[in-house]
């Protein structure tokens, strides 16, 4: 709507204006295109999840919050990838299957503050597949819109398994690794889990300039 509040249900694709658009840049229909409009801070977490987000200021209902973004790489070498992050105890690999498995997001080493947000079975954001300049179904962008009025100070979180949404997803692989839509990270109720975790984040840089070791400040990508 004017307020670039999504309207449609989760599973749908969103389609945004694009450069071929007779229309400017304060077309309503240019959300996500526009990044991250609200002010968010990255926090060390007190019950042992390690790194997480949340806002500094309230978020409306069926607002765009943030894109999940990271390196764009073949399904096969997220295989590799995928079976190394589980023995590490921590996975940022989220597979671009709305049509097909052919790509996979990996944001374990480069992307935005997506990175950081933690999985909740009662979550606050909604994943949703945006086109923009490509409309190459096997390459959607990842968009996270809140689920309903989301305060001040409160930590952000999506469903890493995204039940309900469309389409339906691929079953585990075979030998029992499951990378699909994106593994949780694991609960790190031992030090070991939590200080590999925290290892893969320090050497994860912001895109656009990157942050230096863990991340110790606000940051507003």
């Amino acid at each position: 709507n004017e307020a670039g509040q999504v309207r449609i249900r989760a599973g749908l694709p969103i389609y945004e204006c694009n450069s071929r658009c007779r229309c400017g840049a304060e077309c309503p229909n240019r959300v996500v295109q526009k990044g991250i409009r609200y002010d968010l801070c990255i926090f060390r977490t007190g019950n042992g999840r390690g790194w997480g987000v949340r806002t500094l200021e309230r978020i409306r209902k069926n607002s765009f919050v943030m894109e999940y973004v990271g390196e764009i790489i073949t399904s096969e070498e997220a295989e590799r990838r995928g079976q190394v992050y589980d023995r590490q105890g921590a996975t940022y690999l989220f597979d671009l299957d709305y049509v097909e498995d052919v790509y996979t997001v990996d944001a374990a080493h480069y992307g935005n503050i997506s990175h950081f947000v933690n999985h909740s079975c009662d979550p606050n954001l909604q994943v949703y597949n945006v086109f923009i300049e490509s409309l190459d179904e096997r390459l959607p962008r990842i968009a996270l819109f809140a689920t309903r009025p989301i305060r001040a100070g409160e930590e952000l979180t999506f469903d890493y398994n995204m039940h309900g949404t469309a389409p339906p997803r691929p079953a585990p692989r075979p030998g029992g690794y499951t990378r699909t839509p994106l593994t949780p990270r694991l609960p790190a109720p031992v030090d070991p889990v939590d200080a590999e975790s925290t290892r893969m984040d320090s050497n994860f840089g912001l895109a656009g300039g990157g942050l230096g070791g863990s991340p110790r400040a606000r940051g507003r990508i």
